[in-house]
């Protein structure tokens, strides 16, 4: 991983962008693009990337969802893009989802930086995207009003077996707890291959 990608070409070297991210890929670990569409597993890391075999192919597209599997989980950084929250606020914005929201702490965080700018009642909307806001979650749940599933980076963290039970778990707590919830992530994606969904894709509907 790491380098340019010839267009139009089989992919041999994939440049990611680990800055933002917490823990680095080790030997063994599976690492998983767009949504596990692609699987590989890493043999060997260097200086300037690491080697993977490709455990199942796909097409490499720009900005690819990154994730390591299981409890390995890549965290991406906790910052607060200050600069860009006060700008959306200056422009009218008051609702935002935060990605890979793990604990109540971080919505605290924003919503703190929200009033000190004189801007209140901003709503907030953590996207649940780890097993460690899954274990958070009756914290998280106590602080929104709306809960968002997302079920694609979710699929990277739960066996996939167990991802629809752990779907309707989420949404059964958040009506216990008198929060919205809604679920992110391609749901119909069949209707932009064929003229009908599957059964599967209307069975999790």
């Amino acid at each position: 991983l790491g380098g340019p990608v010839p267009p139009g070409t089989a992919a041999h070297r994939i440049p990611l962008d680990f800055a933002e991210i917490d823990c680095r890929p080790g030997v063994g670990d599976e690492l998983l693009l767009r949504d596990g569409r692609i699987r590989l597993a890493v043999v060997r890391i260097s200086a300037d990337g690491c080697l993977c075999s490709v455990a199942a192919g796909g097409e490499a597209v720009g900005r690819m969802g990154v994730a390591l599997a299981g409890d390995a989980g890549v965290r991406v950084h906790r910052f607060l893009p200050q600069d860009l929250l006060k700008r959306c606020l200056q422009a009218g914005v008051r609702a935002f989802l935060l990605s890979y929201c793990e604990e109540a702490a971080e919505l605290a965080e924003v919503a703190e930086f929200c009033r000190a700018l004189g801007v209140e009642g901003v709503r907030l909307i953590p996207k649940v995207e780890t097993l460690r806001a899954l274990d958070n979650l009756p914290e998280i749940l106590a602080v929104c009003e709306t809960l968002c599933i997302a079920r694609g980076d979710l699929g990277t963290q739960v066996p996939l077996p167990e991802l629809p039970g752990v779907e309707r778990r989420l949404l059964a707590e958040a009506r216990s707890a008198g929060r919205r919830a809604w679920m992110a992530g391609e749901v119909l994606g069949g209707f932009a291959r064929s003229a009908s969904a599957s059964r599967g894709e209307l069975a999790g509907v």
